[in-house]
């Protein structure tokens, strides 16, 4: 199963900044139809996750909802990982100009929102044959006069069309730059993600780019979709095969991004990111993203927290316990989840990368980075029950894991952890997966647990 952001070690916590702007019109016809080491961590919670949501569209007819349209909250990583803000509500701001008139002066209020490219708001819908306002019809073959449109989103009768932003982040290093963005803030939800790299060519400057990649295994400006349940778990993926990249501002650290994507058209890719013949199809006519990218932090090297110090969380009470082992019982992903109140739970992770395993096994937990630990044990504190979205992540660095149970048959897993030592983190996503120590983080403290449940039997992609 693959879950938001990734599998295996899925990025797990990304905490989404809202700066975006954009702009959205309807896709012309679309003939598709719509529709490491270590990798497994959740960007929307994995229960996960980016937490961090698709609108259907039902053929020839956009359907018309309110202006407090929401999407249901789901959970997931951001947990099991980085924070993602999910969720499918898009603000009152969404309008359709006041002026703009469909058939002999009809106009629809400026105040109408779009949800995510196919709702307009009071019941008008437009579509061939569809009512518009009132009873008025505009009959296939009938013209609409000269400036009319209808802002953001509409889709074609075939593949999904439309990307509204409802949070972002980016993120830069030497290698490449990378803008994650979900068109909602909670599961079910749409994940596109732009990774410019410069080792393939890929932009590095201002100017405008050809968006003409059909593999993910080679490509330089790679912009991709994927579409997530409401379970959070993965659905589908898409690869842009054209479209433009229009980039006004490319800056170092603590300076702005600021680039546009225009008349994107996707295609359905496998796991392998290879293009899968007469899949589904994807479009965007224009997003825009206005970012400012973050400043380099200060890392420092892992050092045991003093348990007793103010800064430093003790404790951890499971409520319950849910994950995967892999049928070889080489891998195991177990989460156990703790409330805090009635709107945020703090979430365990145990990962272990390196089996297979048996009872009686004594693990040591002694490396806290996460691109190259075997056992790997980390924590997500104080996260939102409705947005899965985590203030904290720590990864242990010290400590031991005995396993007192393992099946890979029935699913069955026991540990115990002793001495566990964690530190604040900054975790990075795929495809190096590298935690960072920040000057001054807090840490947590964990003297005896046992983690205990009945696992899924899974294969990690």
């Amino acid at each position: 199963m693959r879950n938001l952001l990734e599998s295996k070690k899925w990025l797990t916590m990304i905490c989404l900044a809202a700066a975006f702007s954009l702009t959205t019109t309807a896709c012309g016809d679309d003939d598709d139809t719509g529709s490491g080491n270590n990798d497994l961590t959740d960007v929307i919670d994995e229960s996960d996750v980016t937490e961090d949501d698709e609108d259907t569209v039902e053929d020839n007819e956009d359907t018309v909802e309110d202006d407090e349209d929401t999407v249901e909250d789901d959970e997931d990583t951001v947990d099991e990982g980085d924070t993602i803000d999910e969720g499918d509500t898009i603000d009152e701001g969404d309008t359709i100009d006041e002026g703009d008139t469909v058939d002999e002066g009809d106009t629809v209020d400026e105040g109408d929102t779009v949800d995510e490219g196919d709702t307009v708001d009071e019941g008008d819908t437009v579509d061939e044959g569809d009512t518009v306002d009132e009873g008025d019809t505009v009959d296939e073959g009938d013209t609409v006069d000269e400036g009319d449109t209808v802002d953001e989103g509409d889709t074609t009768d075939e593949g999904i069309c439309g990307y509204t932003v409802a949070a972002s982040v980016i993120d830069l290093n030497d290698n490449y730059l990378e803008i994650i963005a979900h068109n909602a803030n909670a599961a079910p939800l749409d994940q596109l993600q732009l990774q410019l790299w410069s080792g393939y060519g890929g932009a590095t400057t201002v100017g405008q780019y050809e968006l003409n990649e059909t593999s993910l295994a080679d490509c330089g400006n790679c912009l991709t979709v994927a579409s997530f349940d409401a379970n959070g778990d993965f659905a589908i993926e898409y690869i842009s095969q054209s479209g433009t990249l229009d980039i006004t501002a490319f800056g170092t650290h603590g300076e702005q991004f600021t680039a546009t994507i225009t008349d994107a058209e996707f295609i359905e890719i496998d796991a392998s990111g290879d293009p899968v013949p007469g899949g589904a199809g994807y479009c965007i006519d224009s997003v825009t993203f206005d970012l400012t990218i973050p400043e380099i932090p200060v890392y420092v090297e892992y050092e045991s927290p003093i348990c007793e110090d103010d800064d430093v969380s003790n404790g951890f009470v499971t409520e319950s316990t849910e994950g995967e082992i892999s049928p070889s019982g080489d891998f195991v992903n177990a989460r156990a989840t703790s409330t805090v109140d009635a709107g945020t739970y703090n979430r365990l992770y145990v990962q272990l990368y390196e089996g297979p395993y048996a009872v009686g096994d004594v693990l040591p937990i002694d490396d806290y980075n996460f691109a190259t630990c075997a056992t790997c044990v980390f924590l997500f504190a104080n996260c939102d029950a409705a947005t899965n979205a985590c203030t904290t992540r720590y990864n242990a660095g010290n400590g031991q894991l005995v396993i007192n149970a393992i099946d890979a048959t029935t699913g069955e897993f026991e540990a115990t952890i002793t001495g566990a030592k964690f530190v604040e983190v900054v975790q990075e996503g795929s495809p190096f997966y590298e935690s960072y120590i920040p000057e001054d983080g807090a840490g947590w403290c964990i003297d005896n647990i046992t983690v205990s449940g009945t696992l899924d039997i899974e294969s990690p992609i």
